[in-house]
């Protein structure tokens, strides 16, 4: 039973023993004899009101009653016991009270949760058990105060944006703030308000930020201006978006093009039941992820209401991208027609999005049992759900849990993506090395007029713009892919370990080579999924890039050197931090 709910029928044990003093006494000073009865009813009411209201101010006991009158006696003794409860109460209230702000207080190394909804929960669940957990929330409900308590939570009911709310958390005495609270505007503002109180104490101690928000544009300004600052010498901020994180998270578990090759198609071709935020931050990571040998340009079906209004800007930003992604748009009233005809020999996946997950799962079942009554060959369906264990309550009860258990896989739950490790983990590690790698090497290879040319990527990792971040990012997302490419198999998960038999990326020039034109294509890709367009003179501001004109054989001998120096900093970073064991090769491939 909850704290909370202890605590209410606490009072209403108090109030309903009040009301059965009041009552008692009333009745029982009516019938007394030492009453007297020839007032007028409504003076004689409030004559024992009056001494019955005095009960509780212990000022009514005095009065004279009948010896065989026992109601008022037992009232007198209930209002003791209510005046005592009451009091008691109160205190041991201001006590624990005042207890919880002096634990609160007391907190150091600590990590503040800003919004409890189901990414602030998924983070507090997954942040270290040996880290104490602090949420600030003005809308905390009480189940939120009983979950808080249950998982050893401090709290404040507060808002965030109020300094007397951050300082009361112990924002400075803390390790870390995870800013959740589902608006951009809202998350914005305790980041300046955390700012702000850093800048006035001068604070000088490590501190992170993990910031949500659901622009890639508002979080590329966001990271520039706090670059401007200058508060990166002591403060990290990571931005993230769970669109973003769920696509991460289905490219380091998911090898779509082993699908494939596994089915000997001749592309990765996916359907797309449904169109939003995920949908496309998944376009947008598959694109430039899986690129591999073998297979030909990515095929995306994707069915939604309206596809000319909502496929427009994804359609506009991909016109160039032909070597790369198709896309075609259908109406979803041709979704069972375009499934019964197509031939599903060449289709690797369906993915179903939707704002409910009750809604996803339902039009998953629909179309698997749609797919079985038509003979038509199984693709896997995955679900983007946000909750874990939805799929496995909407399923219970039904004769094809089981079959359904196997063929119907959810990705993009919150308390996966939602995770430290995934945004400030090895993967982030990897990148961050392959940038000091780079930093080391090209410092050997370049001379200062070269590098005045690339000022901007020749900068420490805390230094360098959100972009050229994700262009690290995007490298380390493609490492399954290349090591697909030379037979090593990637056991999911967000890490990488390599086996001591396992033969490196630059071992030969023929895969040095065949590598590094992987690596071009992935580049290209990712920067069509940044919004940039191939042009004959390289425009930055207008995201005008030469280098996208050509293919891998068009471009000179410098450009290329570019692509194979990054496979031999993967090389170094392999051989220099990762530990042994996590890749297998696999027979199939080697």
């Amino acid at each position: 039973m909850s704290y909370k709910r202890v605590d209410r029928i606490y009072w209403i044990i108090i109030i309903l023993l009040a009301v059965a003093t009041v009552c008692m006494n009333i009745i029982g000073l009516y019938l007394d004899s030492n009453t007297d009865r020839s007032l007028p009813p409504e003076v004689l009411f409030l004559e024992i009101l009056d001494r019955t209201l005095l009960l509780f101010l212990a000022e009514g006991r005095g009065f004279p009653i009948d010896d065989d009158n026992y109601l008022p006696r037992i009232a007198r003794i209930l209002s003791a016991i209510v005046i005592l409860g009451a009091i008691v109460k109160l205190a041991l209230e201001i006590l624990v009270q005042r207890w919880e702000k002096l634990k609160i207080s007391r907190l150091k190394g600590h990590m503040i949760i800003c919004g409890l909804g189901e990414g602030g929960q998924a983070f507090a669940f997954n942040i270290s058990k040996d880290t104490p957990i602090l949420i600030i929330d003005p809308n905390l409900s009480e189940a939120d105060e009983f979950q808080a308590y249950e998982n050893g939570w401090y709290f404040i009911k507060a808002d965030a944006r109020e300094s007397t709310a951050l300082l009361t958390a112990g924002l400075t005495k803390a390790k870390g703030m995870v800013i959740s609270c589902g608006d951009d505007t809202v998350n914005m503002e305790i980041l300046e308000q955390a700012q702000q109180i850093f800048e006035d104490k001068k604070h000088t101690k490590p501190f992170t930020f993990l910031l949500e928000v659901s622009s890639d544009q508002l979080s590329e300004s966001i990271s520039d201006q706090f670059i401007m600052n200058n508060l990166h010498e002591t403060i990290e901020l990571f931005t993230y978006s769970r669109p973003r994180l769920t696509a991460r998270e289905l490219v380091w578990n998911v090898q779509l093009s082993e699908y494939a090759r596994f089915r000997n198609q001749e592309r990765i071709q996916l359907i797309f039941i449904g169109y939003d935020a995920y949908a496309e931050a998944m376009i947008d990571k598959l694109v430039s992820a899986s690129i591999v040998s073998g297979l030909s340009a990515m095929q995306i079906s994707i069915f939604t209401k309206a596809p000319d209004s909502e496929l427009e800007v994804l359609l506009d930003k991909y016109r160039f991208a032909s070597d790369y992604l198709y896309i075609e748009g259908f109406e979803s009233e041709d979704l069972w027609a375009t499934l019964k005809t197509k031939s599903f020999e060449t289709v690797t996946a369906l993915f179903i999005f939707d704002e409910e997950d009750k809604s996803c799962v339902n039009k998953a079942i629909a179309t698997r049992d749609f797919l079985l009554q038509n003979n038509r060959d199984q693709a896997p369906i995955f679900m983007r759900l946000d909750r874990d264990f939805a799929l496995k309550d909407l399923l219970v009860g039904t004769e094809d849990t089981y079959r359904m258990g196997e063929v119907l896989q959810a990705f993009g739950m919150n308390n996966k993506i939602c995770h430290p490790d995934l945004i400030m983990g090895e993967l982030e590690n990897i990148a961050i090395q392959l940038h000091e790698q780079y930093l080391e090497f090209s410092t050997r290879e370049l001379d200062d007029a070269e590098k005045q040319k690339k000022v901007s990527s020749y900068q420490p990792w805390r230094m360098l713009s959100e972009t050229k971040k994700n262009a690290n990012r995007r490298s380390v997302d493609h490492i399954p892919a290349k090591l697909a490419a030379i037979g090593v198999y990637h056991q999911p998960g967000y890490g990488l370990k390599l086996p001591s038999d396992a033969v490196l990326f630059s071992t030969n020039a023929d895969c040095l080579e065949h590598l590094a034109e992987l690596e071009q294509k992935s580049w290209s890709a990712g920067k069509y999924a940044e919004g940039w367009i191939p042009g004959k003179v390289r425009d930055d501001r207008r995201k005008i890039h030469d280098s996208l004109q050509y293919r891998y054989h068009e471009l000179t001998e410098t450009l290329k050197g570019y692509d194979r120096d990054q496979i031999q900093l993967l090389d170094h970073i392999f051989l220099s931090v990762l530990d042994r064991g996590r890749l297998q090769i696999s027979p199939k491939l080697s």
